[in-house]
């Protein structure tokens, strides 16, 4: 029996579509770093070359720590989609599952030569603040 040519091309693109990238190590570092409790330690570790404008953000994550301690306890982390933009920039998007309601995470991992770094760590309660709407749809509908 003969598989017809469009159905194998067909089954080929829907295999390629479901398979999702591994995060970079850096990033699954810094996951497992965030989900047993250690807020700040994960953001160091993620952003520990940060200079200039980049230590301004950095300081916000870290006292961002403080907020997230109110939410609750953190019961783990679900990598919600990875995308590789190019060999070199991937972004990472999580829900972290925090006892009193979810927050959602972005973090975007560059390779300019031989070393993977985070380059940016976003993250809000509101999904529609840091997921794109492809991945989900808006939570909150404009007018």
């Amino acid at each position: 029996m003969r598989i017809p040519a469009l159905l194998v091309l067909l089954l080929a693109v829907q295999a390629r579509a479901s398979a999702q990238a591994a995060p970079q190590s850096i990033v699954v570092k810094g996951l497992e770093t965030l989900a047993s409790g250690h807020c700040r330690d994960a953001i160091n570790g993620w952003t520990t070359a940060w200079t200039g404008q980049d230590a301004f953000k950095r300081t916000e994550l870290i006292n961002g720590c403080d907020y997230l301690d109110q939410i609750g306890t953190i019961h783990g982390y679900d990598i919600l989609n990875v995308t590789d933009v190019t060999p070199h920039l991937q972004r990472v998007y999580v829900l972290l599952r925090y006892e009193n309601q979810p927050v959602y995470l972005l973090v975007v991992a560059y390779e300019p030569k031989d070393e993977w770094k985070i380059v940016t760590v976003t993250w809000n309660t509101d999904p529609d603040k840091v997921l794109p709407p492809e991945l989900v749809p808006a939570q909150h509908r404009g007018p």
